[in-house]
């Protein structure tokens, strides 16, 4: 990918916030090309047939997020939601690290109104209402990209 005229040269890749969440861990991936909310399902966790490229849906307790079913031979499947491609609004790893950061601080923010998610479940477990990609980056980032 580096060669391609998508990628951001300033950029690395670069896990951040990984922590436990509904029998498995999310995250937010940073690439140069991309940013991305992704859960990854414990060792073992079968949830049944799941294809790649099919969309399910993950509560958090901020809401309901559509994912998109992935699968990778060392990681076997799990599930990607796109924040952000390309990724040339971010002049410098500090700040997509920064965005990242406060994507997560949202995503797992109950707040006034928010029911708390249940824990207990896998993917399309039952969960609080929808909350729009678009809605949630535009509550992040005033003015709909990074500062």
């Amino acid at each position: 990918m580096a060669d391609l005229p998508l990628c951001n040269r300033a950029l690395d890749v670069e896990v951040v916030g990984l922590r436990p969440w509904r029998q498995g861990s999310a995250a937010v991936l940073i690439t140069p090309w991309c940013m991305n909310l992704v859960w990854l399902p414990d060792s073992g966790q079968d949830w049944g047939p799941r294809v790649s490229g099919e969309l399910c849906h993950l509560g958090f307790p901020s809401g309901d997020y559509a994912f998109l079913v992935a699968k990778e031979c060392t990681l076997d499947t799990y599930l990607t939601s796109s924040l952000f491609s390309p990724m040339f609004d971010f002049p410098s790893m500090h700040q997509a690290r920064a965005v990242a950061e406060a994507v997560l601080a949202a995503v797992f923010d109950a707040g006034p109104g928010h029911h708390q998610a249940d824990e207990s479940g896998g993917p399309g477990a039952g969960h609080a209402g929808r909350v729009s990609r678009r809605g949630l980056l535009a509550a992040l980032l005033p003015g709909g990209g990074p500062a």
